[in-house]
């Protein structure tokens, strides 16, 4: 009996996937990219929070910058978590995702839909697919565009709470 407890002690302390060993800690590495709004509408309807998509692009140094000194900061500090939603678009993806009323479309034809045409292109929603505030275009000023974001998030919960 006590080898088996000791062989069940190893096997969760260096087995378990690594996520769970550190304490459920998120992988900043791994983005939050769309896969299914409709269920995170649900959720933010649930916890009363906005969604935030970031448009970006493969090609576009600006939103790698926004992604790497911003989106992965925000995400690892875990001061947003009760704040925001936050999932990003590819808007030359092809990849499938589900929108906001339940509809299969391509990351690239959401895009599209939501006449996004410059990145990175930041967009805050309702649980429903309703726009809260304007929408943050591009990087005019790296050293504001934490507080552009901040400011836009802390409006969009705002008009949630209206």
């Amino acid at each position: 009996m006590h080898h088996r407890l000791i062989h069940l002690l190893f096997l969760a302390v260096f087995l378990v996937p690594n996520g769970w060993a550190q304490g459920d800690i998120p992988n900043v590495d791994l983005l939050p990219f769309a896969r299914n709004l409709q269920t995170d509408g649900e959720v933010a309807n649930k916890a009363h929070l906005p969604i935030m998509i970031m448009f970006v692009s493969d090609d576009c140094p600006y939103c790698s910058s926004a992604k790497e000194d911003f989106i992965k900061p925000m995400l690892k500090s875990g001061e947003y978590n009760d704040k925001v939603i936050i999932r990003l678009v590819e808007i030359d993806g092809g990849d499938t995702i589900t929108d906001f009323h339940g509809n299969q479309t391509t990351m690239a034809d959401f895009a599209t839909s939501e006449k996004v045409n410059f990145m990175p292109y930041v967009k805050f929603y309702n649980a429903a697919g309703k726009e809260l505030v304007q929408p943050i275009v591009g990087i005019s000023n790296k050293d504001y565009y934490g507080m552009f974001l901040d400011d836009a998030i802390e409006d969009a919960g705002k008009q949630l709470r209206q």
